[in-house]
Formats: structure tokens, C-alpha cells, sequence
């Protein structure tokens, strides 16, 4: 009968476990993975909602709970907290198919009259 230890056993296991995982991780390497293009623009924001913002123009930018914001000083803000109107910059993922969301808004300038909050709706 053939001894065989435990120890050379488990080497050669993880010789084979390494070499498998080697091979799997550069068949992912070979794939590029697609982004969205990431891109931004600065306008007035002159309305907000819970689902969008609004730019001077007419462009919209629906938000998400993944949105952040951003003060003049660059400190975290809420959506309800940024004031309107302003101006800021709005880095947003564009899709053929479908809206803008937006990722980042910078306020860059509060502008007269600004408020925070939302605005209450008129009763119908």
C-alpha cells in the first residue's frame, strides 16, 4: 500500500484551485465592460420635484435615490434642502431610449429668491 500524506495531498489541491481561478480571472480580464457616458451641464435649476429637476429651457433631469448633492462649499445636501433657483452643475448618465438621470448636482451660485423645500400644490 501507497502512503500518501495529507499535506501533499492539500498542495496539490491548491495548486489546482489556484490554476483554475487564474484561467477564470483572465477570461473576465479579456471583457470590457460598457459604461454610459457620463456627462454634465450647467444651467438654472428654476423647479424640483421628488422625481426630476428642471432647467431654464425646459430640460429635465429625473433624480434618483442614488443622486447626490452638493453646496457651494462641495457639503452634502438634500434634494429638499437645495434652493431654487440656482445655478449648478449637473453630471447625468445619458440613455438613447429613455430620460437623463442625473448622478451629481453642484449648486454654483444661489440665486435672489431662492427658497428651500417643496412648493405645496394649489388645490384642485
Amino acid at each position: 500500500m501507497v502512503k500518501v500524506r495529507y499535506s501533499s495531498i492539500i498542495i496539490v489541491m491548491i495548486c489546482c484551485l489556484l490554476l483554475a481561478l487564474g484561467w477564470a480571472s483572465l477570461a473576465q480580464g479579456a471583457e470590457v465592460p460598457q459604461s454610459k457616458p457620463q456627462r454634465s451641464a450647467l444651467g438654472v435649476i428654476i423647479a424640483k420635484d421628488s422625481q426630476e429637476i428642471v432647467l431654464k429651457g425646459g430640460r429635465y433631469f429625473r433624480i434618483s435615490m442614488a443622486t447626490r448633492f452638493f453646496d457651494q462649499k462641495n457639503r452634502p445636501l438634500t434634494l429638499r434642502r437645495l434652493p431654487v433657483p440656482c445655478v449648478a452643475e449637473i453630471e447625468y448618465d445619458e440613455n438613447r431610449d429613455g430620460p437623463r438621470y442625473a448622478t451629481v448636482v453642484t449648486v454654483r451660485e444661489v440665486l435672489p429668491g431662492a427658497h428651500s423645500g417643496f412648493m405645496k400644490r394649489a388645490p384642485e
